[in-house]
């Protein structure tokens, strides 16, 4: 079982970076807050895992979210490309790649792990602590729900106006010119 706590140690360590990129490094963008509450509650549930040593659940969740996220990446790639068509297959292997991964699977772990990490005999004084990481899991399967939906209005308004653009991550420069023109 040792590789389970180094797999989640480096996906700590990759979460930990990518949120302190997103935070002071990255341009904002439009998904600047949701990003943030994805990130936060990320690394709150890899570390909890590992601090209550509930590994084993704990890669398969990071396994239902490094699958989908490979295929969303490669679906970016080819949105900056001139290959518009197989940016649409690509983007539409995604969708349902996502929908299987984080809004399928994802919630029958989650209730799993609600119905089956439980404390027992002296231990029950510490359930709060399980109960938390359930309650970031359910808030996690609410976030994948929120953005499957952006991601099927993607689809359907870029077959509709032919525009293969990643919408969700535009930037909003705003420098000291634009905020004294408000």
């Amino acid at each position: 079982m040792p590789y389970y706590l180094e797999l989640s140690l480096v996906t700590l360590g990759y979460f930990l970076e990518d949120f302190t990129n997103h935070v002071f490094f990255k341009e904002r963008s439009s998904d600047f807050w949701e990003m943030n509450l994805h990130h936060s509650m990320t690394l709150t549930l890899i570390g909890g895992m590992i601090l209550q040593n509930y590994i084993p659940p704990g890669t398969i969740i990071i396994y239902l979210h490094t699958v989908p996220d490979a295929f969303i990446t490669a679906s970016r790639i080819l949105s900056q490309t001139h290959y518009k068509k197989a940016t649409v297959v690509s983007f539409v292997i995604s969708l349902f790649v996502w929908m299987y991964f984080r809004n399928f699977c994802l919630p029958l772990i989650t209730k799993a792990c609600y119905d089956n990490l439980i404390y027992e005999g002296t231990l029950t004084q510490y359930q709060m602590a399980p109960n938390i990481l359930v309650f970031f899991m359910h808030c996690l399967c609410a976030m994948h729900a929120y953005w499957i939906v952006l991601l099927w209005n993607m689809l359907i308004s870029g077959l509709r106006a032919g525009d293969t653009d990643d919408k969700q991550r535009n930037t909003t420069k705003l420098d000291a010119d634009s905020k004294l023109a408000q």
